[in-house]
């Protein structure tokens, strides 16, 4: 049995089209999804309660961070593999039969993840990581990971060397998307708690490789993740941020002789968290603006569910063009004839454009 558990914090339009492809891609498979709100303020346990009626939900009183929630749903999980899943992604109808068959197919593989496209197209590079060592640490954080993304050598922060369109064992997955063992996440002791929000995905896939197992990546059925929708880029949010990178610094660069780098290290987050907290307070953050100015729209995909949105979308200043050449952003519209998978191969194959997606029988659209 596979138990799916999505950790939310105030996200319930994203969650709706989260829960909406798992519950197509978990078709013919034993399963069952458990969601658990981290204290939301927004309609989540509406949306829950009023539209899906088989999820298990966890409501907490307080949100006390995304690994302690984790570890609350695989406590009551029945399944014997495990889904970590983020509420802003998008996975296809074929994604959990895919990683699920590579997982239980091989004794040695613990977790399983997948490439990851942002709402662009454009790969995450978090899909497949390095151990974040002195050394990989130090090319992240003077540059050089950035100037030679390829490099074995410069790159072993986001394994740069390994072909992101090819299957690899890898040490880190990405706790957006990571499938586990059950009884592997029972032997190395589930998520450290002490991560409040990051980090604790690397710590994980590092206490697992500890223990013998294999982390594999698996690049044939990207899905889509939209990434920070449960978080405010505010000062709360960088606090958090950077210090899960200084707990992480603690934990695995503890010997004497590691000491100066443990510096060198730390040092960098203290300065990278005063330029971002510097950025918050100057309000450089990136802010939603309202519509003033004409929007052309090309929109694409099921023809019914394509002329839903065109008759909800009452706007005059979005004007609906027929090539998406001329258009500032693309509607893919979900439905029968336009499944999810289809939704994320269209933007995989066509990336760098702005996309909406619209679900047949939801109003709007998310991006």
């Amino acid at each position: 049995m596979l138990s799916i558990i999505i950790v939310t914090y105030n996200v319930s339009d994203h969650l709706q089209y989260c829960l909406l492809s798992v519950q197509k891609s978990a078709q013919g498979l034993d399963s069952e999804i458990i969601v658990i709100d981290n204290a939301s303020t927004d309609n989540t346990i509406q949306v829950l309660k009023e539209g899906f009626t088989g999820v298990t939900i966890i409501e907490n009183k307080s949100n006390d961070g995304f690994a302690k929630a984790c570890n609350q749903g695989a406590a009551i999980a029945k399944g014997d593999t495990l889904l970590f899943l983020n509420p802003d992604t998008i996975i296809g109808e074929s994604t959990l039969e895919y990683v699920l068959s590579h997982l239980s197919n091989h004794s040695k593989v613990g977790a399983a993840g997948v490439m990851m496209i942002d709402g662009t197209g454009k790969f995450l590079p978090e899909s497949k990581r390095g151990i974040p060592d002195s050394w990989n640490s130090f090319c992240k954080a003077v540059g050089l990971t950035s100037l030679f993304p390829n490099s074995y050598i410069f790159s072993g922060y986001h394994a740069g060397h390994l072909a992101k369109e090819e299957e690899h064992s890898v040490p880190v997955l990405s706790g957006a998307f990571m499938m586990v063992k059950t009884s592997a996440f029972k032997e190395v002791g589930g998520f450290d708690e002490r991560f409040f929000m990051y980090g604790e995905d690397i710590d994980l896939s590092m206490l697992l490789i500890k223990h013998g197992y294999i982390n594999l990546y698996l690049p044939l059925s990207p899905i889509l993740h939209f990434k920070g929708r449960s978080s405010k880029k505010d000062r709360k949010y960088v606090h958090r941020f950077y210090k899960a990178m200084l707990q992480f610094i603690d934990k695995y660069y503890s010997r004497v002789h590691q000491l100066p780098l443990k510096l060198i290290l730390k040092l960098s987050v203290l300065s990278k968290r005063t330029l971002a907290l510097s950025r918050v307070s100057e309000g450089k953050q990136k802010v939603s603006a309202p519509l003033t100015a004409r929007v052309f729209q090309y929109v694409h995909g099921d023809a019914e569910s394509c002329r839903e949105y065109q008759a909800e979308e009452k706007s005059a200043l979005i004007q609906i063009v027929k090539d998406p050449v001329h258009a500032q952003e693309t509607i893919l519209c979900h439905g029968r004839e336009f499944d999810f998978k289809s939704v994320i191969d269209y933007i995989r194959n066509h990336p760098g454009r702005k996309y909406g997606i619209h679900v047949m029988g939801l109003k709007g659209v998310i991006d």
